[in-house]
């Protein structure tokens, strides 16, 4: 997702005294084997070599009844090879989305089978927490987010997962959606990430979505207690799924990671 004027207003940053630095000059400013492009919402793309693997994509216009709010539907680099999908709800596990993009392997929540498209011709591989595998040259592991992980109230429910990539020695991780949780710390006291991609919108009103959705703020304690070399926000300005406006969340990250000392970068670029 290229900046531009519209992009810049919708997600807010026009509002901040000065430019983050775009995704690709952070990348590079690492040394990273791993391309990151920002599809919109939690969508994110990773190309290392030959490989592509996408978390959580929803690359078309409208999520159920909800339409994209200015931010285009963005493509992947590539065909992806893997799909990781954190949880069942929609607008992480998304079925039209998988139908189109026809990935070779399908990693998801274990017993959320029932959730993927008829006629999805993919390798399935179901993941719990604390759970690795290695597919097409990536490792992966499951962590335990703190989420609800039923597709609607009532329904059974499945784990809410996030997801460390690694290749070539070098880390990605995806929280998918969590509220705050000391599960970060657990992470970045054992195998801290070199880049982490946390969800910063949909936290609004507190009352309902604080045991579901973190803050800004709250994804800035999640950075540091990951201890991340570099933090990517993700899941905001892309659908209206909550009460806060769409500009909100990304000047609030923004602020709150100056003050903080967090290293971190704009998602697109």
């Amino acid at each position: 997702m290229r900046s531009s004027p519209e992009l810049r207003r919708v997600t807010g940053a026009d509002r901040l005294a000065e430019a983050e630095p775009t995704l690709p000059e952070a990348l590079a400013e690492l040394g990273s084997p791993i391309a990151l492009r920002w599809l919109g919402h939690a969508g994110v793309s990773l190309v290392a070599g030959d490989r592509c693997l996408v978390f959580d994509p929803v690359v078309t216009a409208r999520l159920a009844g909800v339409f994209r709010r200015a931010l285009p539907a963005v493509a992947p680099h590539a065909r992806p090879d893997i799909v990781c999908l954190t949880h069942t709800h929609r607008d992480h596990f998304h079925g039209p989305s998988l139908a189109a993009l026809r990935p070779r392997t399908v990693v998801f929540p274990r017993g959320a089978e029932r959730y993927l498209p008829p006629g999805l011709e993919a390798r399935r591989v179901p993941m719990s927490p604390g759970e690795t595998v290695r597919v097409d040259g990536f490792t992966l592991t499951a962590h335990a987010m703190r989420h609800p992980g039923w597709r609607q109230p009532f329904a059974r429910s499945y784990p809410a997962l996030g997801y460390t990539a690694a290749r070539e020695g070098f880390a990605v991780f995806h929280a998918g959606d969590s509220a705050a949780s000391p599960v970060f710390a657990g992470i970045g006291a054992a195998t801290p990430p070199d880049v982490a991609l946390l969800p910063i919108g949909a936290y609004a009103p507190r009352f309902v979505l604080h045991d579901k959705h973190m803050t800004p703020e709250q994804a800035v304690d999640a950075a540091l207690a990951l201890r991340a070399r570099l933090t990517v926000p993700v899941h905001f300005a892309t659908f209206r799924l909550a009460l806060e406006p769409l500009a909100e969340p990304y000047p609030r990250f923004v602020n709150a990671a100056r003050r903080a000392g967090l290293i971190r970068c704009a998602p697109w670029e």
